[in-house]
């Protein structure tokens, strides 16, 4: 799954993401020792890879991270995306 970072803390990052069976977002946890060694910092809206390791019945999601280069798999895709999506707010302030 791809999740974006939405908080960075002490304990690792929080991952914001939705499932494919709801439209809802949820938020999971990654713990810092989840993270390999070394690798580059993330920063506040960076995408990261991940499984759901464990869901706990308070409602808490424990996230494990997946080594995926998100730039070269979805890389062109985003950037299509991106230009659709600027385009659709020219067209609707144009609109109003």
């Amino acid at each position: 799954m791809i999740g974006k970072v939405e908080h960075i803390t002490r304990f690792g990052l929080f991952v914001t993401f939705s499932t494919d069976d709801t439209v809802s977002k949820k938020t999971g946890l990654m713990r810092w020792s989840a993270l390999p060694k070394g690798h580059p910092k993330y920063q506040i809206g960076d995408l990261v890879s991940f499984e759901i390791s464990k869901e706990h019945t308070d409602g808490k999601i424990d996230l494990t991270y997946l080594d995926e280069d998100f730039k070269s798999i979805f890389g062109q895709f985003l950037e299509e995306t991106e230009h659709r999506l600027e385009s659709l707010k020219a067209v609707n302030k144009d609109l109003r």
